[in-house]
């Protein structure tokens, strides 16, 4: 399986994994402000536009992440998640090992909101392997 480089920042590697129609954000140590952590996202998106990859899945790695502020927060939610839902994304994960009770309650919080008000499904793993073998189920039916 091959990751390939789309971008790089000071905040975020993004590659993609085509043999899973995946994109994945890896976040480094940096936590990004508003502007540049909402702009990682739109560039995904308009890369997948630009470059024709349809791509159903995708992985967040948010062990590295910091903390996002409650507005931007509020956006993945209210903006960002609709918008992959609508785009065709079917799996999402988010990759954590997290130990702070705040993020932790955030990212079930996006979770639960996300399975219930979304076609998309979300999960939360702490092992990139095994949200590889989750999105392989999708090849599987």
């Amino acid at each position: 399986m091959e990751k390939k480089l789309i971008f790089d920042t000071d905040y975020a590697t993004v590659y993609k994994i085509e043999e899973l129609n995946l994109i994945e954000t890896v976040w480094k140590n940096k936590p990004p402000d508003s502007e540049n952590f909402r702009k990682i996202f739109e560039d995904i998106f308009e890369y997948a536009t630009v470059n024709n990859f349809k791509f159903w899945h995708y992985l967040g790695d948010t062990k590295k992440e910091g903390i996002i502020s409650p507005e931007d927060r509020k956006w993945l939610q209210e903006v960002m998640v609709p918008k992959a839902n609508e785009y065709g994304i079917k799996k999402l994960v988010l990759l954590s090992e997290e130990t702070d009770p705040f993020k932790r309650y955030y990212l079930n919080m996006l979770l639960r909101w996300t399975n219930r008000n979304m076609s998309l499904k979300m999960k939360i793993f702490n092992s990139e392997e095994k949200a590889y073998e989750w999105f392989r189920e999708s090849f599987k039916k």
